[in-house]
């Protein structure tokens, strides 16, 4: 299995555990269960990061298959990972607020956004890589 596949499927079964964990925990302890987003953002990044490895040392490739990286766990985590939250109870809509293009606009917003995040967190890696490999010449 290559390292992109093992970036994507680590971010796919991380957010997974987010969302379920979280939400029992949401519950639970009476919380927000939005104040669990900058854990999601987190998880997109090191998903993107690691899957980038795959097109080292060619940076646009890098920051290209972080891209991927988090599009794809965002869109796990905008619809699988919110069904398993909205069956829990913490990531259910208002009534009025369940209509289909309705739920397409945020699942678009949040796939988009995990994949910017994603591949933020390849450029921060392949620059970092970048500057310390050349930090011994």
């Amino acid at each position: 299995m290559n390292i992109f596949v093992k970036g994507v499927l680590f971010g796919v079964v991380a957010v997974l555990i987010l969302d379920t964990v979280g939400s029992i925990m949401s519950k639970r302890y009476r919380f927000p269960y939005t104040k669990l987003s900058s854990i999601s953002f987190l998880l997109w990044a090191t998903a993107g990061a690691f899957a980038s490895q795959g097109g080292t040392p060619d940076l646009i490739k890098s920051i290209g298959l972080g891209w991927i990286a988090g599009l794809l766990v965002g869109l796990i985590d905008s619809t699988l990972g919110w069904w398993i939250s909205w069956q829990v109870g913490p990531g259910r809509l208002r009534p009025e607020s369940t209509a289909c293009p309705k739920i397409a606009r945020i699942v678009f917003r949040v796939t988009m956004l995990a994949a910017a995040v994603g591949a933020f967190g390849a450029l921060i890696v392949g620059s970092l890589a970048k500057l310390i490999g050349h930090s011994g010449t």
